[in-house]
């Protein structure tokens, strides 16, 4: 009963050690505004990944699979974003890695008189 115990222990924690050495943190740049571009790198190589972008009333997504040094570009051409608008990014590959950028800009408000 001990041996089993022991063997299913084991067996857990390299399920778990594996799954951890598979998911990482992701990270995300603009390369453009309009159209929206974005580039992500530090993935897994050959990861799939899911990109979703929101922006006031524009949305958009895309599945693509990371190059074998882990980036990848993900290029909107229905996607504009002005300068002052907030928007987000996420995206999501299938062995766990993960990125989210969030941009809300502070612009200056108009003068009134």
């Amino acid at each position: 009963m001990l041996k089993r115990l022991v063997a299913v222990l084991a067996i857990v924690l390299v399920a778990a050690a594996a799954a951890a050495a598979g998911t990482g943190t992701g990270r995300l740049a603009i390369l453009s505004k309009d159209p929206f571009a974005v580039r992500g790198t530090t993935f897994q190589p050959g990861e799939h990944v899911l990109v979703v972008v929101s922006a006031g009333d524009q949305h958009g997504s895309k599945r693509l699979t990371a190059g074998t040094r882990g980036g990848f570009v993900a290029r909107f051409p229905s996607i504009s974003v002005s300068g002052c608008a907030a928007f987000a990014v996420r995206a999501s590959g299938d062995e766990g890695t993960r990125a989210v950028m969030r941009v809300m800009p502070e612009c200056p408000q108009p003068l009134t008189p």
